[in-house]
């Protein structure tokens, strides 16, 4: 077995190596929204601010999904994910990874006002391990579609004291 991608500790040594491939990325959800009628619509934590949890606390991933009514953007077709480096228990080298956020069908609903617009809700958590300051962002895979929330390192950020 090759060890050239390993550091010392065991740790890969690019810490994107899980990084998604084979998608068409998309950083724009007002250009997804016009192409293809699917976009992230909050977050939480909020994209553009920080959240302070304590050392054994469970951090609260969440993310609502707009998507105009359509049967192919049904929730089943739609993954949302948290990309994190924050240190848990399966990532203790702190690489970054997706964390896959379940579909909660009893907080989806459709979107105040219009009848044709969606908004699916999913939700998940980590639990980190090691204090220190972690940067998240969210994505969506549809079809061949990858939609992250914002642009390259304009992530929000979680401080575990």
């Amino acid at each position: 077995m090759s060890h050239k991608y390993l550091t010392y500790a065991g740790c890969p040594e690019n810490e994107e190596i899980e990084r998604p491939r084979n998608y068409v990325e998309m950083i724009s959800g007002i250009d997804t929204w016009a192409m293809y009628g699917i976009r992230i619509s909050a977050t939480d934590p909020d994209n553009h601010g920080s959240l302070s949890v304590n050392l054994g606390s469970p951090v609260v991933l969440r993310v609502a999904v707009q998507v105009m009514r359509d049967p192919q953007k049904a929730p089943q077709c739609i993954f949302a994910y948290c990309w994190t480096n924050i240190k848990t228990e399966d990532n203790p080298c702190g690489i970054w990874k997706e964390i896959f956020l379940p579909f909660i069908p009893c907080e989806s609903s459709t979107v105040h006002g219009d009848e044709n617009i969606l908004q699916y809700i999913y939700q998940g958590y980590v639990m980190p391990i090691n204090s220190s300051t972690y940067r998240v962002t969210f994505l969506l895979k549809w079809n061949h579609l990858m939609v992250w929330l914002n642009d390259f390192r304009d992530d929000g950020f979680v401080n575990v004291l």
